[in-house]
């Protein structure tokens, strides 16, 4: 999906402003196609570049005075506070990665479709592995038997649930 550099401001989290957009996006060297910027590629880079808590604190602050009396101290308060969640989710986040708890989601599509692709080679070639088998067998229970042991053979490494977190953390 395209957007613009006002969607992308908008649509980021916390919410940026748009010259913020276009610092992070000269940054991480996107450039600008039909439509606007790639909004996956774009929030990424914000991600990436921005000062995420500079930007919640100035967020929260101008929130803040939607409550009637409320004072420069309460707004600073408040920016406080969601500065200090955000930095409080980021040491979380940390830990977690640390731990092995958290993986870059690109490690897990790359695995999963090394998975697929296996799976799908190794069922494509049963017709080679079994055409001898199959070609002399004439007992139903005994082909019936031979192809579901093949075919539980060849899809085992994507039921593998730990062979795939070895994959993803390797």
């Amino acid at each position: 999906m395209r957007a613009s550099m006002r969607e992308i401001a908008r649509r980021s989290s916390p919410p940026v402003d748009d010259k913020t957009v276009a610092l992070c996006i000269a940054k991480a060297g996107l450039t600008h196609g039909r439509g606007g910027f790639d909004l996956d590629e774009a929030l990424q880079a914000v991600r990436d570049h921005a000062d995420l808590l500079r930007a919640a604190g100035h967020d929260a602050a101008q929130h803040a005075d939607a409550s009637p009396g409320s004072t420069a101290r309460e707004q600073l308060a408040a920016a406080n506070i969601v500065t200090v969640e955000l930095k409080n989710d980021l040491l979380r986040i940390e830990a977690e990665r640390k731990r092995g708890e958290l993986v870059e989601r690109k490690a897990v599509e790359a695995t999963a479709l090394e998975i697929i692709a296996n799976a799908k080679a190794a069922l494509l070639a049963l017709k080679y592995k079994l055409a001898p088998a199959v070609a002399l067998e004439t007992d139903v229970a005994k082909l019936q038997k031979l192809i579901g042991d093949e075919i539980a053979r060849a899809l085992g490494d994507v039921a593998d649930v730990d062979k795939f977190t070895e994959a993803i953390l390797r």
